[in-house]
């Protein structure tokens, strides 16, 4: 299930505010998060990183370096993080 702007979800409307995609499984969980943009770079891993309730994080389309992935990752030990 794609976004819906009409979710009551102050979080969710809140990661559509700032251009986020969010699928959710037949539930209503998060399952996944689409991150794109330049927007995107090393400096906002610790704001990315209080997203843990997504399964996995798309961040294939930002500026994060190797190194800020690499970050982003030890701090959501339990998230899949997919990158270039």
């Amino acid at each position: 299930m794609w976004f819906d702007t009409n979710l009551k979800n102050d979080a969710i409307k809140d990661l559509a505010d700032l251009g986020v995609e969010v699928v959710m499984d037949a539930e209503g969980e998060i399952t996944t998060i689409r991150i794109s943009g330049d927007i995107y770079d090393d400096s906002t891993v610790p704001q990315l990183a209080k997203i843990q309730d997504a399964e996995t994080i798309d961040v294939r389309d930002t500026n994060l370096s190797i190194a800020g992935i690499k970050r982003l990752q030890e701090l959501m030990p339990n998230v899949k993080i997919i990158h270039d």
